[in-house]
């Protein structure tokens, strides 16, 4: 990156945390936060990594928007445009809330083609027969109309967000899980929210062979 009138010389250390924020945004799209630049670097404290933010941005290296969470920025870097980043949430009932999202999950376009929506973290065993299982992170679609026999995020009253495969009969919508052990239920459409179709889902392994 080239230097610019107003950026003044960066210490090796401030290097070095330029370079990790830098790559976190190729690798992510989204920068790191002050605990991640801390972690990375096995400082003793965040404010450590604060102090070389701090520094970085003084310097004409880093811009804040200190309103926006992720706010940081790289002088001159250009984010690279075939990606979407995917709010990932571990409750969500009526609609996302800004506290309700944990992180964000960058995807290639080209991947899975989701217009607008968002990540949820299973929690519960609705669907293991559709091969989702607690613990996996499905993507959900808001962009597109859910039919008949796709499986969907759902809220029924002021319930918690569920898994199922819905379908729709006359003022009522039959909710049905993917589990031998369980039973469908039949809810007036009113009541029922369909926050979006089940597009895709992504398991986090653990331990290796």
């Amino acid at each position: 990156m080239k230097r610019t009138d107003k950026q003044t010389k960066m210490t090796a250390k401030q290097s070095k945390v330029l370079e990790f924020i830098k790559d976190h945004l190729s690798q992510k799209g989204y920068p790191p936060t002050i605990r991640e630049i801390c972690k990375g670097f096995g400082f003793s404290s965040p404010l450590s990594a604060k102090q070389h933010v701090d520094a970085l941005i003084r310097k004409g290296y880093l811009k804040k928007d200190d309103a926006k969470q992720r706010a940081l920025e790289v002088t001159g870097m250009i984010r690279p445009s075939n990606t979407v980043r995917v709010p990932l949430v571990r409750r969500v009932r009526a609609a996302i809330a800004l506290e309700d999202i944990q992180d964000y999950i960058t995807l290639d376009k080209g991947f899975w083609k989701i217009e607008s929506g968002f990540a949820l973290a299973v929690s519960g065993q609705d669907m293991p027969e559709a091969g989702i299982r607690d613990g996996d992170i499905v993507f959900v679609d808001s962009g597109h109309t859910v039919r008949d026999n796709d499986i969907a995020v759902v809220v029924v009253g002021d319930e918690a967000a569920a898994i199922k495969r819905i379908y729709y009969e006359g003022d009522h919508i039959r909710l049905v899980p993917e589990n031998k052990d369980m039973h469908p239920v039949l809810a007036s459409t009113p009541d029922v929210r369909v926050l979006g179709r089940v597009i895709g889902m992504m398991r986090r392994f653990s331990g290796c062979c």
